[in-house]
């Protein structure tokens, strides 16, 4: 929300994109808005959101239906239209 003088402003946003809200949301919903920007490695995606990449392993088995893998290693969001699992 954005003050001025010709009225407030509201916009839609991810409490992921912010951290101060981070804390309160899982980390496969912090990886989904991360990886809204393109593919990373684990180590990537867990040194940006200062989790363990054991943690990041885990999240990709249990939203397979979310993320996938790439042949160059790297995660990626699974392309929109397909099957996507619920992140919660």
């Amino acid at each position: 929300m954005n003050a001025s003088p010709n009225g407030t402003r509201i916009r839609r946003s991810e409490v992921a994109d912010h951290p101060e809200f981070a804390g309160q949301v899982s980390v496969a919903q912090r990886m989904y808005a991360l990886l809204r920007h393109g593919p990373l490695t684990v180590a990537q995606i867990a040194e940006q959101l200062e989790v363990a990449d054991s943690s990041v392993r885990s999240v990709l088995v249990r939203k397979s239906g979310v993320f996938t893998r790439l042949p160059d290693g790297r995660v990626a969001l699974l392309a929109a239209g397909e099957d996507h699992g619920a992140v919660h």
